[in-house]
């Protein structure tokens, strides 16, 4: 029975650790994609720590400023190192995994 329950309190936390992940996943879309077209549309340009200006402004010579999406994609790329793990996201058993879970649904 103890046995059960720690596996119980074990997948309940997995699944915690997804959802938040997927939360993040999805403000980094959602605040990038606006931003995008705020900064490209309305030339706004956000300064941050003094001398460090962040926009997602494209132009035909780059990126203006330093871009939100790349600062974020790193924190987020971080982040899913942490949940899914560097094994799970690249490992040779990912694709079996993977098969079993959609023969099981």
């Amino acid at each position: 029975m103890m046995e059960t329950d720690n596996k119980r309190i074990k997948a309940e936390q997995r699944v915690k650790e997804l959802k938040e992940f997927y939360k993040h996943l999805s403000a980094y879309l959602i605040v990038n994609l606006a931003f995008t077209f705020i900064s490209n549309y309305f030339d706004v340009v956000v300064r941050v720590f003094d001398g460090l200006r962040v926009s997602n402004k494209f132009t035909e010579n780059g990126f203006e400023h330093y871009p939100l999406w790349g600062i974020w994609g790193v924190i987020l790329i971080i982040d899913a190192f942490r949940v899914f793990g560097f094994r799970k996201l690249f490992g040779k058993n990912w694709e079996e995994e993977k098969i079993k879970e959609f023969i099981n649904k």
